[in-house]
């Protein structure tokens, strides 16, 4: 049984790098056709109708499959063999095993599956074909689409950004965070799980990679999950682990002015550290998420969250000296001598700080290096030369992220909810 389906030529971008001339992957995207067989898994059929599979090749090049490329199709399970359930168009190319093509129905063991390849006609860019894997305990019983496309050139793999290593919450709430990735020829990418969190429920966003998390019962202590990211063409970045910390809620109290789960967990961890703390006001507590912090605030609790001691001062040699807190100007005074404050001579300790000021004062504290340009960010031209490397610093290292408009809004204050997130990062990562 053959197909017949619209096409479009796509275009491509050349990317120079050397590598084997085959790209597989697996990446969830579009529903497939389900074959006429009983339900065998819950989780076999949710696979089954998100998964969609890829291979490519440069133009003039076959492409072809090993056993292992099947395997990692089912993310670790062992493919003992396949069952062709639709073949490409004949006139976009022939699926063969060796020298001889496959026909609608037929099962190749897995032995064969390394002679296995599509040739595409000239000019073809793309096709595709629809198989049943079976494993080594049965038929999956689903039909699965292969995506098949031919490039200019060897496609480059995306690279997984590590913004989100090692992130914590607290029980009973709900943690999110997204994972990112960049590809060279900046195409589509998608995301996937390969391991699961053993104590807690996790949802993904495979388009965005917007993640949720919420430990179970009142689990605490330390869980992890492990993703990647795979562009269009099925090639993949190479595989993340993000480890999350639980922390049971030691507080006796939620914050009642805090909707995010994330403010929240962050908000209690700095208070729990006494780093920030709140108000209490008829019987409730309250942390004032969007007010902002001023600068000596700000830089005194930074050198504390990153166990920089700072020597006590009496004077910080600022002409404004005599604004800043007695209890404040140790760290303040040291922070100048590092060079970490800049060459103005007034410190205006009691204006906001901003999230430009904060990333640079930060990035040097905590000796963060830019990790790059991120075109993905809303306000990606608007951003100043002069910090702009430290707010990707900053914000590659997970510890400020986009506003709800997708921009990070350098000039923008930093307010006290982002910084408890701020601060409870770098309390991750001294942990």
């Amino acid at each position: 049984m053959k197909r017949k389906t619209k096409r479009k030529i796509l275009t491509y971008t050349v990317c120079g790098v050397v590598a084997i001339g085959l790209s597989v992957g697996a990446f969830f995207l579009f529903g497939q056709r389900e074959a006429k067989s009983a339900i065998v898994s819950v989780g076999l059929q949710q696979f089954a109708n998100e998964a969609y599979l890829a291979v490519a090749a440069p133009a003039g090049e076959n492409l072809s499959f090993t056993p292992e490329w099947f395997d990692n199709t089912l993310q670790g399970g062992t493919v003992s063999a396949i069952t062709v359930t639709a073949l490409p168009p004949v006139t976009e190319g022939r699926l063969l095993i060796g020298h001889s093509e496959v026909s609608v129905g037929q099962t190749i063991g897995r032995e064969l599956l390394s002679m296995l390849c599509f040739v595409p006609n000239e000019g073809i860019c793309e096709s595709d074909f629809d198989f049943i894997p079976t494993t080594l305990s049965g038929s999956s019983g689903y039909s699965l689409r292969c995506h098949l496309s031919v490039t200019d050139t060897v496609n480059c793999c995306p690279s997984a950004n590590k913004s989100v290593t090692a992130v914590s919450t607290h029980s009973t709430l709900t943690l999110t965070g997204a994972l990112s990735a960049e590809d060279p020829e900046n195409e589509e990418i998608r995301y996937e799980i390969l391991d699961y969190p053993a104590n807690g429920t996790l949802s993904l966003d495979p388009l965005t990679g917007n993640f949720s998390y919420l430990p179970t019962g009142n689990f605490s202590g330390t869980d992890s999950f492990t993703w990647r990211a795979q562009d269009i063409r099925g090639n993949f970045s190479d595989a993340e682990t993000v480890t999350i910390t639980v922390r049971a809620q030691t507080t006796g109290y939620l914050f009642s002015d805090i909707e995010s789960d994330n403010i929240q967990s962050a908000a209690l961890r700095v208070t729990e550290k006494g780093l920030m703390g709140g108000e209490a006001t008829g019987g409730k507590h309250y942390f004032h998420p969007h007010r902002a912090l001023n600068r000596a605030a700000f830089v005194t609790i930074l050198l504390e969250a990153a166990e920089v001691k700072a020597p006590e001062a009496t004077d910080t040699g600022y002409s404004d000296d005599a604004e800043i807190p007695m209890g404040m100007k140790g760290a303040i005074r040291y922070a100048r001598e590092q060079g970490w404050l800049g060459e103005d001579t007034a410190f205006r300790p009691n204006d906001p700080i901003t999230r430009a000021e904060a990333a640079k004062i930060a990035a040097k504290v905590l000796e963060l290096s830019a990790p790059g340009y991120h075109e993905t960010v809303e306000d990606f031209t608007a951003i100043p030369v002069d910090v702009a490397d430290a707010i990707y610093a900053i914000y590659e290292g997970g510890y400020i992220s986009t506003m709800t408009d997708g921009s990070l809004a350098p000039l923008g204050e930093l307010t006290r909810g982002d910084a408890a997130k701020f601060f409870a990062r770098i309390l991750d990562g001294k942990a």
